[in-house]
């Protein structure tokens, strides 16, 4: 098995409890991916819970998204991997005119995004010649993908200039090597990013510029503003200190 960031060989693998992992002998790259996978079971139905679970975050991350200048009113955006949209609603009501176009396979999520009048795309394939696109959201998402540098590479032939993509996925491996992460945990994620290898990722897909972020607002937590805080900061403490759980990126070309 080659890997799917940079096609060095696979130096190392380990089992975890639904895929045999493989990691890359590059010291360059060093990804981690799923070499037991079969085609497309990456794709998954969503929970209806989660659209009033995460609205209150949602509305947050969209203010500072807004204040980091990733949206503005009127712009183009495509949120790859919808789900059933909660994010896009958020997105929708904080920035007025926006056009938004969304990209999601399954098939009972596709209804759900129709039926609140979202434009979806359900093929990867469809896309080409539908931008440009001010801001490219992939939450969640790049986790599941056989191919993520293909998908990359799609996301910069159809970002606008000045454009971004606003990145998020689970993080697969600890600076001391460790893999306790809750990356493993869902059977539909096949890739495991390390900083390191979605820095490479990043550029090899011609998106040069790459900045992580440590933002309290994209994680849900507790009703109490302070204990939130204090939540918060010990998770950005553990990052400092451990490495990164969760990666959430800024990338430019």
């Amino acid at each position: 098995m080659q890997c799917p960031v940079c096609s060095y060989s696979v130096a190392e693998t380990f089992a975890t409890q639904f895929h045999t992992i493989g990691k890359c002998g590059n010291a360059a790259c060093g990804h981690l991916f799923a070499i037991s996978q079969s085609t497309e079971s990456g794709i998954h139905e969503h929970d209806e819970s989660v659209i009033g679970m995460y609205a209150a975050r949602n509305r947050v991350l969209a203010d500072r998204l807004v204040d980091l200048g990733v949206l503005w009113p009127g712009c183009r955006v495509l949120d790859i991997g919808s789900g059933l949209g909660h994010v896009m609603r958020a997105v929708r009501e904080r920035v007025p005119n926006s056009s938004i176009t969304c990209v999601e396979a399954a098939a009972k999520s596709v209804d759900h995004l129709r039926s609140n009048e979202f434009e979806v795309v359900e093929d990867f394939k469809l896309l080409a010649g539908t931008g440009p696109y001010d801001a490219i959201f992939m939450i969640e998402v790049i986790e599941h993908l056989d191919d993520p540098l293909a998908v990359l590479r799609l996301c910069r032939s159809l970002l606008a200039s000045g454009g971004f993509v606003f990145l998020t996925t689970p993080g697969g491996e600890l600076r001391s090597g460790s893999h306790a992460t809750d990356a493993y945990k869902i059977p539909e994620h096949v890739q495991f990013f390390t900083q390191r290898s979605l820095t490479l990722a990043a550029k090899r897909a011609g998106l040069d510029s790459i900045k992580f972020l440590e933002m309290r607002e994209f994680y849900a937590g507790s009703s109490n503003q302070f204990m939130k805080w204090i939540k918060d900061s010990l998770r950005i403490a553990r990052n400092w200190l451990m490495g990164r759980h969760h990666l959430v990126v800024l990338l430019r070309s």
